[in-house]
């Protein structure tokens, strides 16, 4: 999708926010009560542990910095550190990026930082292979069609009194997605594949900013159906 608009704006691809919270034109994932629909992908028989929301400090090294009690965390906590397993990996609900004036997509992050590249892709090899210090961890924008991983970030250092707070805006987002079908729908990929010391991460207060207005979201239904029609008069002739 070519645009001279460096702004993008987010919807769900199914155009309901619910269970996400919605505030001022925000998706907000705070995992104060739930998952929010969020999902494992991928969890790790060997030490019995997955992605989950969860309340516990573990010990003072999950610091609850952001509003209400919860956050993304791994469920066996002390199982990531010096444990090799395959990676931890949980996944967002499905989203579009369309054309407006303002997105951003903001996280949080706390544990340690990413120990070697990012995979570059959801069938990547490094994600099913035995963990190792050298392993990557972080958020991840995942392309549904193809699997691509077509933004990743992670903390610059290890550190567990606070979350850094990472951001791609608008321009950066453009970047990434300006030669993707309008159609093109995408997941936020959260995944852990660092063992040793800092063999872990969390994550909390992820945010896709803005929603467009309800007129836009109703054209944007519209010229799907439309362009349907379009083909199957095609298809008929």
């Amino acid at each position: 999708m070519k645009t001279n608009n460096s702004k993008i704006a987010v919807t769900t691809a199914a155009l309901i926010l619910s269970p996400v919270v919605s505030q001022g034109g925000t998706i907000l994932y705070d995992f104060d009560t739930d998952l929010q629909g969020w999902t494992n992908v991928q969890t790790s028989v060997t030490n019995s542990t997955s992605f989950e929301q969860g309340t516990n400090t573990q010990g003072g090294r999950i610091n609850q910095q952001y509003p209400g009690d919860g956050s993304l965390r791994p469920a066996v906590f002390g199982s990531r550190d010096n444990v090799t397993s395959v990676a931890l990996w949980i996944r967002s609900p499905e989203f579009l990026l369309i054309n407006d004036p303002a997105t951003e997509i903001s996280f949080g992050i706390i544990g340690g930082a990413p120990g070697g590249a990012a995979p570059a892709n959801a069938t990547d090899a490094s994600l099913f292979d035995a963990s190792s210090p050298a392993g990557w961890a972080g958020m991840a924008l995942r392309r549904v069609s193809d699997g691509a991983f077509i933004l990743t970030a992670g903390r610059s250092s290890n550190g567990q009194n606070l979350h850094q707070t990472i951001t791609w805006d608008s321009a950066t987002i453009e970047a990434a997605i300006s030669e993707d079908s309008a159609s093109e729908t995408y997941t936020l990929d959260f995944i852990d594949d660092k063992s040793g010391g800092w063999g872990w991460v969390g994550a909390d207060d992820v945010s896709i900013s803005t929603i467009p207005e309800a007129s836009s979201v109703m054209l944007l239904g519209l010229g799907g159906a439309a362009l349907m029609l379009r083909r199957r008069k095609k298809d008929r002739s």
